[in-house]
């Protein structure tokens, strides 16, 4: 269906979301931080971007920023725990700098594949 760029510094939860991404149907690229998330969105062109807001060396909110200035058609989901409150904060900002679909920690593979369905109607790739 569509290539999706995973930037989650958590490997086992990069792990779930790769084999639930997978199961439909969409190929999968995977990122542990900012700086290397947008190193493969710049050079694998996704049709949607997955990012966590908190991560070391780049946070999601930088990276969602430098990834709607790049002015390409891609879809952006945010993800982040972080406590109900601040997690809902940290999403608050990241829909407002340029998320799609925003998707709070922990949620379910039907969640996941329902803000990727989301953000590729956004981006017009669907």
């Amino acid at each position: 269906m569509a290539k999706v760029l995973i930037i989650d510094d958590d490997e086992t939860l990069r792990r779930m979301m790769r084999t639930v991404l997978k199961r439909a149907s969409h190929d999968v690229i995977e990122a542990e931080d900012g700086v290397e998330g947008l190193r493969k969105f710049r050079a694998e062109s996704p049709a949607v971007v997955i990012s966590d807001i908190m991560m070391p060396h780049r946070d999601g909110i930088e990276t969602i920023q430098a990834i709607r200035d790049d002015k390409r058609a891609v879809g952006v989901v945010a993800i982040s725990g972080g406590g109900v409150r601040a997690g809902e904060l940290y999403l608050s900002i990241a829909e407002k700098l340029g998320a799609d679909v925003v998707v709070q920690k922990p949620f379910r593979a039907a969640q996941l594949v329902e803000a990727v369905d989301r953000a590729l109607q956004h981006a017009g790739v669907s």
